[in-house]
């Protein structure tokens, strides 16, 4: 998990687009919170809702960032 949010990181930035950036981000901030690093989850949910909120990713990420919260 560690390797893989590395890389899914490092694709989102690769080239920013509407497309599959927040894709690459959800997938990113998923692993963060499984390896229990839940402030960098939260920041990755919640950069997917500022930049890119009208994206499939965005409009869901809202359930992402409450459980991220109430966890905390």
């Amino acid at each position: 998990n560690e390797e893989a949010l590395s890389y899914y990181i490092k694709a989102a930035e690769l080239r920013t687009n509407d497309f599959t950036t927040p894709i690459f981000l959800m997938k990113a901030a998923n692993a963060a919170y499984t390896l229990g690093d839940k402030e960098n989850a939260l920041l990755l949910y919640t950069r997917i809702k500022t930049e890119f909120g009208s994206s499939n990713e965005g409009q869901k990420v809202d359930k992402y960032i409450a459980k991220v919260s109430a966890s905390n």
